[in-house]
């Protein structure tokens, strides 16, 4: 439950264009549990926006193993095909794939951690949403 709490929190800061507490976000969800392959397609994309191709390439290379690995093939062509074009230097990062990356994320409920006004902290989110949930990240 931590690690989703982190990786949910990382989506909410990748919307708002938070991009090194996103980073920060979706590596910890990893280090909580390192099978969740949404949290390396994720960091993988906001890796990509920053420019570290290596960085987004290798965390793409995880995603899709582990969406294999996990029988999820649609997420899994979807992670194999942008690897395959940041590692070919064919990939960039266009308002195209932000919004498909985004869509991915709301596609799987997380829209409940996103703020519908961009000026709104992350923290009160997490709050709103579950108190516990809160107090376990922020202590």
């Amino acid at each position: 439950p931590k690690a989703d709490a982190y990786y949910q929190r990382g989506l909410s800061h990748k919307r708002l264009g938070d991009r090194s507490e996103a980073v920060r976000d979706f590596s910890e969800a990893i280090r909580l549990n390192g099978e969740l392959a949404d949290a390396y397609y994720h960091r993988g994309i906001v890796y990509a926006e920053l420019g570290t191709r290596k960085l987004a390439t290798d965390d793409l290379r995880l995603a899709y193993k582990l969406y294999f690995d996990q029988g999820d093939l649609d997420n899994y062509d979807r992670a194999r095909q942008l690897h395959k074009e940041f590692y070919d230097g064919t990939g960039q990062v266009t308002e195209d794939l932000v919004a498909a990356a985004a869509d991915d994320a709301s596609g799987n409920g997380h829209e409940a951690y996103v703020a519908d006004n961009p000026e709104q902290e992350i923290k009160p989110l997490l709050e709103q949403e579950s108190e516990t949930t809160a107090a376990n990240l922020f202590g």
